[in-house]
């Protein structure tokens, strides 16, 4: 099927803004700043695919992108498999993917109307196949949106099981106290005795400034490597435009000194907010930094803004847990796009969809 054939279209991303994905998601991840952002400062080349029936009619859109370079912490189908002992080679399964969702922040790139989205999903695949993809995978798909899943079961989607994004809802709170109060005995604690640790190493938190670019890009750079990565995620001039950029803020622990001890990366919309990426430095004093830096300030802000869900990402499932967050659960969606890959992808899913339980469910006690 050539472009030609197909009844949906390609919609490029529009510099200087196009906010329709958000319309439809009312997600700040899908707001067209943030697409650009990580369109130019992710540390690698990203091709940015958007999907709609035509220029004018967006009752229904898909979010995908390319990644040209291996770039950490984006989505990569081998790595996800390899990571829990699957064998999969990229040889087997292709390397070219079409991966349909958010960067930065996992979450599926499929919207809008369910009907029209089974059909565009339909003729994204005919095109994904003509354009040479080896498949197509949607990495975040929250187990709750029954639709969804339904919808890529009957595409000829296979799903295994990922991990969970870990929330607070602040809307019904009008304070962090309060809504810290709200806890259970044991989270409650641990907040307190967070806050308590910040405040008796007399650490302040601000606002990025101009000059604190060097100390942030360092950061990142330490974060990165202290937890496998060659390189980092982000180019160094991504920390003063994500700072510049609407819904976009950066927040630094500094010392009596004066000495930048950490940052945190909020990205934050009408309803939801995200906490995208903290980082230290590694001989920092440990006075809960993580703790205040990454969770109790970006409360503070998302009260004072009226966001009503605050996002805090996957991982440290512990920590998460004895804080009081709530866990949503989510699984990969992958379709191989030729006949020789796909028996192989169904084992290998089938694997990983029982090694990934497992791990959440030793992590967490439940899945």
């Amino acid at each position: 099927m050539t472009a030609a054939d197909r009844s949906s279209a390609r919609v490029p991303l529009r510099q200087g803004g196009d906010d329709r994905l958000q319309s439809l998601s009312g997600d700040p991840l899908y707001s067209a700043g943030f697409l650009s952002f990580a369109d130019t400062q992710l540390a690698g080349r990203v091709e940015t695919h958007i999907y709609a029936r035509s220029e004018d009619e967006w009752s229904a859109a898909v979010l995908g992108h390319e990644y040209l370079d291996r770039i950490p912490l984006t989505f990569h189908l081998p790595s996800y498999l390899n990571a829990v002992d699957v064998d999969v080679d990229a040889d087997v399964v292709g390397g070219r993917w079409l991966v349909l969702g958010t960067p930065v922040r996992f979450r599926s790139g499929l919207l809008g109307d369910p009907g029209e989205l089974a059909r565009l999903v339909d003729d994204l695949v005919d095109g994904a196949r003509a354009d040479g993809f080896d498949g197509v995978v949607v990495p975040w798909v929250e187990n709750s949106s029954a639709d969804l899943c339904d919808m890529l079961a009957d595409a000829g989607f296979q799903s295994a099981f990922y991990d969970a994004d870990w929330y607070f809802d602040t809307g019904r709170h009008d304070s962090v106290e309060e809504l810290i109060a709200s806890l259970p005995r044991v989270p409650r604690r641990n907040f307190t005795n967070d806050r308590k640790r910040f405040e008796q190493a007399a650490i302040t938190v601000r606002e990025f400034e101009v000059g604190d670019e060097s100390d942030v890009i360092a950061m990142h750079a330490e974060f990165m490597a202290a937890y496998g990565h060659p390189v980092p995620e982000f180019a160094d001039s991504a920390f003063a435009q994500f700072a510049g950029m609407g819904g976009g803020t950066i927040e630094v622990a500094v010392d009596e000194s004066g000495l930048l001890l950490g940052f945190v990366m909020m990205l934050s919309g009408a309803s939801s907010g995200h906490v995208l990426r903290w980082g230290r430095r590694q001989t920092a004093v440990d006075a809960r930094i993580y703790a205040n830096l990454g969770y109790h300030r970006p409360l503070e802000n998302a009260l004072r803004n009226g966001v009503e869900r605050v996002w805090f990402g996957k991982n440290a499932h512990e920590f998460k847990r004895l804080r009081g967050l709530t866990p949503q659960p989510a699984s990969v969606w992958a379709k191989a796009l030729h006949p020789a890959a796909e028996s192989r992808l169904s084992i290998a899913m089938k694997e990983a969809d029982a090694a990934y339980r497992a791990r959440y469910e030793r992590l967490t006690g439940s899945c």
